[in-house]
């Protein structure tokens, strides 16, 4: 906390001669010491008050969104949902509820967009999200595939004169007051023959402030788990965004060993043709200790930290 240093004088420079006097101001330059130092305890108080990272996992039914708002007003947009949207009607997930959740956060510019990986869940509703809110930079998996969600997702970056990056392992995003989010895979070399590729090279972000962190791996399946955890990289955080939904083919036992989560947090849509998320995939989350809540019974799903306590609320909070 800055130190305060009170410079003080009679009027003119005079002696005033009277104890009184000479006590009455002693009390009046305490008590103006008091109330400066009062101000700026509670001035520091409320600073470190507000000096929170937030994350918010949206409701954008069968798909991902995640934005990330650091204290320092940064922030980081995590794929965009599907072009059908949670919702029927018109639309798609980036009109319905990406952008106005940006611009009701206040976001009017990203700092950065990630796109985990190319399937049309992910990114489908991105190409609108950067047509209202423009970004500063683009980064994409290693693997791209030829659909037309991708194609129009590149195609409004390109008129937008956004620039697109490649992820490659050791990328980090400095957000301010020593957050930071880095990417701890693909590697330099693709995974193939998995049956599940793009879901096997996504971007696999790990958010750090202080000593709480969010594991971020979009659809990554037990192939990519386990280049990951020979990968020797920092695992473990405090919440976990769920791989693919809740999908049986990720979340091993052997990958919730190693990141042992706190909150589990599973975006995935209400009634969805696919089963997710899957009861073994949940009876392996509350194996591991982990408290489980889900976009499709929560809502929209904020986790707020500064650091050192973490707490989740939702829309319709139901721990599971």
């Amino acid at each position: 906390m800055p130190a305060v240093v009170l410079r003080l004088a009679d009027e003119g420079g005079r002696d005033q001669g009277s104890g009184h006097v000479k006590n009455w101001r002693r009390e009046r330059l305490l008590l103006i010491a008091l109330a400066l130092g009062a101000a700026i305890c509670w001035r520091y108080v409320w600073r470190s008050a507000n000096r929170l990272l937030v994350v918010t996992f949206l409701d954008v039914g069968e798909g991902d969104s995640a934005v990330v708002r650091a204290p320092s007003g940064l922030t980081i947009l995590i794929d965009g949902g599907g072009e059908a949207g949670p919702q029927p009607g018109p639309g798609d997930a980036g009109d319905n509820v990406v952008a106005p959740a940006l611009m009701m956060f206040g976001v009017r510019r990203l700092d950065a967009v990630v796109l985990t990986h190319p399937d049309e869940d992910h990114v489908g509703g991105l190409d609108s999200v950067i047509e209202e809110v423009p970004a500063r930079l683009i980064v994409e998996p290693c693997l791209p595939v030829d659909t037309r969600a991708y194609d129009e997702f590149r195609e409004q970056a390109r008129r937008s004169h956004i620039p697109v990056h490649r992820a490659r392992v050791g990328q980090m995003f400095r957000l301010g007051d020593g957050i930071m989010a880095r990417v701890l895979h693909p590697g330099a070399a693709p995974i193939t023959g998995t049956g599940a590729d793009p879901n096997n090279n996504s971007v696999v972000l790990r958010l750090v402030y202080q000593d709480v962190s969010f594991l971020l791996p979009g659809d990554l399946e037990r192939e990519g788990e386990e280049v990951l955890l020979n990968s020797g990289a920092p695992l473990r955080s405090t919440v976990l965004k769920i791989a693919h939904h809740g999908s049986e083919t990720g979340t091993s036992p052997v990958f919730l060993a190693a990141v042992k989560p706190e909150l589990a947090i599973v975006s995935v849509g209400r009634d969805n043709p696919f089963g997710h998320p899957s009861r073994l995939t949940l009876s392996r989350l509350r194996r591991a200790g982990a408290a489980i809540m889900r976009t499709d019974l929560d809502g929209a799903i904020t986790v707020k930290t500064n650091g050192e306590w973490w707490k989740a609320d939702a829309n319709q909070r139901r721990m599971r």
